[in-house]
């Protein structure tokens, strides 16, 4: 079984800045590791006081 891909912070910033301009990580966001599937991550991302989830697959925003 291969092992789960480590995303940093910084790695994550990019992603975000790039598929979702505006938005940046949350100050308190917390990475959620249990979506199913290896290199899956959940965030939370807000634009000023505008907050939501967004779901990274593959080093992309899949979903938000």
């Amino acid at each position: 079984m291969a092992e789960a891909q480590q995303m940093t912070e910084e790695e994550l910033i990019q992603i975000i800045k790039r598929d979702m301009p505006g938005w940046d990580l949350a100050k308190d966001f917390r990475l959620n590791h249990r979506f199913k599937g290896e290199g899956n991550f959940i965030v939370l991302v807000q634009k000023g006081s505008q907050r939501k989830t967004a779901v990274i697959s593959g080093g992309w925003v899949v979903g938000a």
